[in-house]
């Protein structure tokens, strides 16, 4: 099945093919993966500096730090988003794991952030930007954004958590999308790159065929030449020169052979003749038998040399 050029083809293009989409499937699910962090990012960093603004402008109106996040946690209701207000030692000063709810104090378990794991890591860094974390939870992590908040003196941090539940949906859908596109599209491309192969070797096939049904009696055929400037056309007119010189050449030896033919008939027939003769009596002079051998001598070296000359014209041919 492989000697087939037409497999070969489709295979060697199957082959390419398959690269091709593996490189530009690796690549796009990439891309999708790192616009969707990016973006992921960007919301929870919005959504931080949004609600500093907020927390900043109710601490100038109240007198507590958890009365201004608890005012400022009831102006932000998200589905999917928890926030937070915590101090730099790690304790809770406010949280809201659901539209319009606030939790007070740092014994509460947050929801779906880990408090514990937030302390150490506000409590241990110096925060002078917004810091992004993963945690691990049972439902594939919970992203979060720790946005630094100063007021007369005083910091704080504010936290922004989202699970990541969604968005590893979404991507397992894309890799499911991907998984089933792909052999897809092999399948199509083998299907293709042996349709073009067929195609494309279609114009060899019909000399292939043409060329078998010509003989010793028909070399006088000639291979069609469609175009004679593609490789298909020169190919054609190739084979067609060679046609020409091997009906040149059958036609020197049907020559060579006739005037062959036409030499050795005479010294033969005069041979044959001089021997019927000869033997045509009982009794005949010794000088009539002298005469006939003569004759058969001569004819004989006449035969001599054109068998001689057919040698050296078979040599100088080879």
């Amino acid at each position: 099945m492989t000697q087939s050029v037409r497999v070969r083809l489709a295979l060697w293009h199957t082959a390419i093919v398959a690269v091709l989409l593996l490189a530009l499937t690796i690549s796009a699910y990439r891309f999708i993966e790192d616009t969707t962090a990016r973006r992921f990012d960007e919301y929870l960093e919005e959504t931080a500096a949004a609600f500093r603004i907020e927390f900043v402008a109710q601490r100038y109106q109240t007198a507590t730090d958890f009365a201004a996040a608890a005012a400022a946690l009831t102006e932000f209701e998200f589905r999917d988003l928890d926030i937070g207000v915590m101090d730099l030692s790690g304790q809770v000063v406010a949280i809201a794991t659901a539209p319009g709810e606030s939790q007070t104090t740092g014994d509460e378990v947050l929801q779906p952030f880990d408090a514990t794991a937030l302390s150490r890591i506000v409590a241990h860094k110096h925060l002078d930007a917004p810091e992004f974390v993963t945690l691990p939870d049972r439902r594939g992590g919970v992203r979060t954004c720790i946005l630094p908040v100063d007021i007369d003196g005083r910091s704080n941090v504010i936290i922004v958590a989202r699970p990541l539940s969604n968005q590893r949906a979404m991507l397992e859908s894309v890799r499911t999308v991907l998984f089933l596109v792909f052999p897809t599209a092999l399948v199509l491309a083998a299907i293709g790159g042996y349709l073009l192969a067929r195609q494309s070797l279609s114009p060899v096939i019909a000399m292939t065929e043409h060329a078998s049904r010509i003989g010793t009696t028909t070399l006088h055929e000639r291979l069609p030449v469609p175009n004679a400037y593609d490789e298909y056309g020169q190919l054609a007119t190739v084979i067609n020169g060679l046609l020409s010189r091997v009906e040149s050449a059958f036609e020197h030896q049907r020559r060579f052979m006739a005037d062959a033919s036409h030499e050795l008939r005479t010294p033969i027939s005069i041979v044959r003749g001089e021997a019927d003769i000869a033997l045509a009596m009982a009794e005949r002079p010794p000088e009539e038998y002298r005469e006939a051998l003569s004759v058969v001598r001569a004819e004989a070296r006449r035969l001599s040399r054109i068998v001689h000359d057919l040698f050296l014209l078979a040599r100088a041919d080879a």
